[in-house]
């Protein structure tokens, strides 16, 4: 028992210490110039793309927060799931009492079953933009951004070799559940490695309307499941490469209760490791970590209850500096964000205060869920995503099994483990 004590002590503590340098690494290699972007001269047009389908609890939030953009040439083209639909009055609604002309609402009218909704969407939504639209900026229903976003976003594209920009989300909600106090370190963790593995999320990705067909983005999409993680190995056929940007951080202050936020963690990683090239590095943390926390768990109350303090010495310290580096983590990166969350002019709200208490624990069950999703992945043929069944066979096999809103009953399950949103 002692030496497998040690043995897992081992393992664990080599992780941490792996994702602390890559922490390090991250931090100074990242670090915001707290220099707002100038606007070029002429300003290109961007053309705002966002996809709907459901009514997001922050839908209207998100379409005014893009209007007030302190950009001078853009539009926004929302492609919602149904004109029948909840949100689609909602939308309707929210762009009269706006009084705005740059907003186009359609209805998604392309829906070919060998690629999900989302990817639908955008394929229509390139088919509609005009001519004298330059760049495309991909924005999520549920995202509120900050004003200097698509000012950010074209300064990022300045140099004719960055492809696209790359960001990331941050989760600031002001209750401290199971679910979301999770999903938050999740994120944390997400950021770090995003930047490492260039692991582009939609809402802070732009690009050239002219790259996109020259890295035949279409033909991609027409057989994808989702339109953002792809877009690194696309646009680097065509020399091309992502230019993080500090300031495309976007706030999300939902709340998520813990059995979805399961459920998203592991579509997330399905996604990541289903597209993204070079994610080995990922599986091999979960590989490792997952049974020597596990095991640790169990032999900490174990050694104390035999008086085997070796084995309970060994527990201890791995599991606590695991927790310390950590909580280091989260409070270098959410103060980072909270500096730049006042310098955009944003509302930041107190970190709530029962998260403080739960940290410890959090960090732990994190870590389990995290490399569970991770593992999950392996196995999951069938993702129902929004009210759609998809048959996910690879990367660009996918076929449309099942729609809610199109057919009767229940969703079809097309075999083999699933994962719902």
């Amino acid at each position: 028992m002692t030496n497998l004590a040690i043995v897992c002590a081992g393992i664990l503590i080599a992780t941490v210490i792996v994702r602390a340098v890559m922490t390090v690494v991250y931090w100074r290699n990242t670090q915001s110039t707290e220099v707002s972007a100038a606007v070029p001269d002429p300003a290109p047009k961007v053309c705002i793309h966002m996809p709907v389908r459901g009514v997001d609890a922050y839908l209207r939030q998100t379409i005014q927060s893009l209007l007030d953009q302190d950009y001078p040439n853009f539009e926004v083209r929302i492609i919602v799931d149904s004109s029948e639909s909840d949100e689609w009055e909602i939308i309707q609604q929210t762009v009269r009492d706006l009084h705005t002309n740059r907003v186009t609402v359609s209805e998604l009218v392309r829906r070919s079953p060998t690629c999900s909704l989302v990817c639908n969407a955008i394929l229509q939504f390139v088919d509609e933009i005009g001519d004298d639209c330059e760049l495309v900026a991909l924005c999520d229903s549920d995202m509120v951004v900050p004003r200097n976003w698509l000012r950010e976003m074209v300064a990022g594209m300045a140099d004719p070799n960055v492809g696209s920009t790359l960001g990331n989300r941050w989760y600031m909600a002001p209750t401290a559940g199971w679910g979301t106090l999770v999903r938050y370190l999740w994120n944390v963790i997400s950021n770090i490695q995003g930047w490492h593995h260039g692991i582009l999320w939609s809402g802070s990705a732009c690009l050239r309307v002219k790259d996109i067909h020259r890295a035949n983005l279409p033909a991609l999409w027409a057989t994808a499941m989702i339109e953002d993680v792809l877009l690194k190995d696309a646009l680097a056929r065509i020399g091309l490469r992502l230019h993080y940007v500090p300031e495309l951080i976007v706030i999300n202050r939902e709340e998520i209760p813990l059995g979805q936020c399961i459920r998203f963690l592991t579509r997330q990683m399905f996604w990541t490791l289903t597209y993204a090239k070079g994610t080995f590095a990922i599986q091999a943390f979960a590989a490792l970590a997952l049974p020597s926390t596990i095991a640790l768990l169990a032999l900490l109350p174990l050694g104390v209850y035999l008086g085997n303090w070796t084995v309970a010495g060994w527990s201890a310290t791995a599991l606590l500096l695991q927790i310390a580096v950590a909580t280091t983590t989260v409070v270098m990166l959410e103060t980072r964000v909270r500096r730049m969350m006042r310098r955009r002019g944003e509302l930041v709200t107190p970190f709530p205060a029962a998260a403080i208490w739960k940290m410890p624990f959090a960090i732990v069950l994190t870590q389990l869920i995290g490399c569970c999703s991770i593992l999950a992945t392996r196995f999951i043929r069938t993702v129902r995503w929004r009210g759609v069944a998809y048959q996910i066979d690879g990367p660009f096999n996918v076929r449309l099994t099942a729609d809610e809103r199109t057919e009767s009953g229940s969703l079809i399950a097309a075999g083999g483990q699933s994962v719902e949103h």
